[in-house]
């Protein structure tokens, strides 16, 4: 008898009955398992120990062969026991003094070596099952990594400077000044330039995700970088369109080499030709635990995107070029890869705050929210980068809602070979930097011609002709935004957001000087006895002992006062005023310190 099924899950447990002459049925055989073509690694035992009673084990593995360091993800969730009761333990020895407990159990491999994994599963009335299985973790000889790596060149670079194509791999552990720049930019599919504030002789750039404005899949594309700034756009990959929403992404760009923070803490940037083999990349010299590493492909030599995968340990990390999944055997030419690895902490760099989290949270394709190790004063510049290789489809991180507090973050497959985009739980690591002045939420009004809004892409809001904030949306006509609080005169104006992310014509000018002193209103309250309302003609506010304001209404029990903000500690009192105008005694006294 054959029979053509759709295997939803994997493994797929099926039984076997016999069906006699009057229709009835024989008793459902013991389960036994099918596994869907192209499944991960999966071993099935029954019965090892000899009896039938003994529970089936299911095992499947992600990885059983790879360079350190190497996480491989075990699942044992579809064993089953053959008698009533379930299972009731899952024992695990991964064969290098480590072991486990769990159905579902990750474990990383950092020593070279063939380990001997041994899974035991136990029933609820006491019958074992084992299984072993064998996990080949290898070192990357140096050869791998080509000789003079970091001279790949870019065709289209080819007025860059020697930026970022000094060979990481060179030992010369010399600490170097930082010199670091954060910052945001608004990228579409057309080629953008980005200027450095300050000139770099060897830049290393590397960028946070893109939002999510389009929900399209795409990845970051970077070339020409100079001592003076790169460029930078949105690209598509192969299967879509090749038209694509403007995001807005975070970029750091930092001295190359190894750099030692106020808190002993250390960075380090580098650069090295990456491609389509796992490479091991060291460190110039270890870490003290693992760090973030973020990294950037600053090179366009395919004409087809692609991206890097990472996996850092503290003395290094291992590397891999990809394209979409339909190119897997497609030859690519190799990538200059500029990456920065920063030691975790959190703590303050100059005014920002800095905050970098190795092992941040296990994300998959779905959103999910990320909570801050603290909280900023205001939403950071993030950097998110997948820290492992637990599956292997070509994946990116996207950036949802970015508050002071969290972040939305999602795994994003391409679809260029197939339409599923599931993936599997990757560690996840941040970098955020935000400021630690002084902020103000300002909200801003404007009005807008109707006739003009299918000409127009949102609006976006400057001070003192830098970008402050921005919205999408066309109909929008009120922006809040954070600012950092400034000393002296702020001039603010908006500006229509045009195709290809052009600014239109701006706005009147509103000037902002925090330096004068500011007229606001202040509400007080108070308690009086009704009854002695008849003898007196009203209330006085006082602050340090001057009337500020007054009302003759003996009914009054709430006063707003117009007043300019106090720069120092001033006292608050109400006082009755009686018929003759004289003052009552002062009520309990309010302290404001500014």
């Amino acid at each position: 008898m054959d029979c053509t099924v759709t295997l939803e899950s994997d493994p797929t447990n099926f039984t076997l009955t016999a069906t006699f002459a009057d229709g009835t049925e024989s008793p459902h055989s013991a389960p036994f398992a099918f596994f869907k073509t192209g499944s991960t690694d999966t071993d099935t035992v029954n019965a090892s120990e000899g009896t039938d009673s003994a529970p089936v084990i299911v095992l499947t593995a992600s990885l059983a062969e790879d360079i350190s360091p190497l996480t491989v993800s075990f699942d044992a969730s579809n064993s089953y026991a053959l008698l009533q009761g379930g299972l009731s333990s899952y024992t695990w020895n991964f064969g290098d003094e480590n072991s486990g407990e769990g159905a579902l159990i990750t474990h990383t491999y950092t020593t070279a070596g063939t380990y001997t994994v041994l899974l035991v599963v136990t029933d609820s009335l006491g019958n074992q099952s084992s299984l072993s299985k064998q996990v080949v973790v290898s070192d990357v000889d140096s050869t791998t990594v080509p000789e003079n790596a970091a001279q790949a060149s870019d065709p289209e670079n080819s007025d860059a400077s020697d930026g970022g194509t000094t060979d990481s791999a060179s030992g010369d552990s010399a600490l170097v000044n930082l010199h670091l720049e954060v910052g945001d930019v608004v990228v579409t599919t057309a080629w953008n330039h980005v200027s450095f504030e300050e000139p770099y002789e060897q830049p290393i750039v590397v960028t946070g995700p893109p939002s999510s404005r389009d929900a399209d899949p795409c990845v970051v594309r970077i070339r020409n970088v100079t001592s003076e700034g790169f460029d930078i756009r949105i690209a598509e990959w192969t299967n879509q369109d090749g038209v694509h929403d403007a995001e807005r992404l975070s970029y750091l760009v930092l001295e190359e080499g190894r750099s030692l923070l106020e808190d002993g803490s250390m960075v380090e940037a580098g650069a090295f030709a990456g491609n389509t083999t796992w490479q091991n990349i060291p460190f110039l010299s270890s870490f003290p635990s693992v760090p973030v590493v973020l990294a950037s492909v600053c090179s366009i030599n395919n004409d087809l995107p692609v991206i890097g995968r990472g996996v850092p340990s503290t003395s290094g990390f291992s590397f891999l070029l990809q394209g979409a999944e339909s190119e897997k055997n497609t030859e690519k030419a190799e990538e200059i890869v500029h990456y920065v690895a920063w030691e975790p902490g959190q703590g303050e760099l100059g005014d920002a705050q800095v905050e970098a989290v190795s092992e941040a949270a296990t994300l998959t394709d779905a959103w999910e929210e990320v909570a801050f190790a603290e909280n900023f004063l205001q939403a950071p510049a993030l950097f998110v980068a997948i820290q492992s290789k637990l599956g292997m489809d070509t994946v990116t991180p996207r950036l949802g809602n970015i508050s002071r507090e969290k972040c939305k973050v999602q795994l994003q497959e391409e679809q260029s070979l197939d339409e599923e985009t599931s993936h599997i739980g990757e560690q996840v690591a941040y970098l955020a930097f935000a400021a630690t002045a002084p902020v103000r939420l300002a909200t801003f009004n404007w009005t807008y011609n109707q006739d003009y809004k299918d000409e127009i892409l949102g609006f976006r809001v400057f001070a003192n002709d830098e970008e402050l904030c921005d919205t999408y949306d066309i109909e929008a006509r009120s922006l809040s935004c954070i600012m950092i609080e400034s000393a002296g005169e702020t001039r603010f104006s908006i500006a229509t957001i045009d195709a290809e992310d052009d600014l239109g014509a701006t706005s009147n000018i509103i000037s902002y000087n925090t330096g004068a002193a500011s007229p606001r209103l202040a509400t007080f309250s108070w308690d009086f006895e009704q009854t002695e309302e008849k003898s007196i003609a009203g209330f006085a506010i006082l602050v340090d002992g001057k009337t500020l304001c007054s009302t003759d209404d003996p009914s009054a029990r709430e006063l707003t006062c117009t007043m300019n903000q106090p720069t120092e500690t001033a006292s608050f009192t109400v006082r009755a005023i009686v018929n003759e105008g004289e003052l009552s005694a002062s009520s309990n006294s309010i302290t404001y310190t500014p």
